[in-house]
């Protein structure tokens, strides 16, 4: 398994519950990318989010 897909599956994962808490975020795309997810607050006010993710154990 790839250290990117582990990651794309985190963004998801961490994306699936804010959808779940009613909270208006969004996924960035892209190969490079320093954001992971946007979550708009409201007044034009919004807050960025720098997702890991780690597969295995750690210790």
């Amino acid at each position: 398994m790839s250290g990117y897909n582990t990651n794309l599956a985190a963004e998801f994962y961490v994306l699936s519950t804010f959808y779940r808490l009613g909270t208006d975020a969004n996924l960035t795309l892209g190969n490079k990318k320093s954001v992971d997810i946007v979550v708009i607050r409201g007044a034009g006010d919004s807050l960025t989010i720098d997702v890991k993710g780690l597969a295995g154990t750690t210790g």
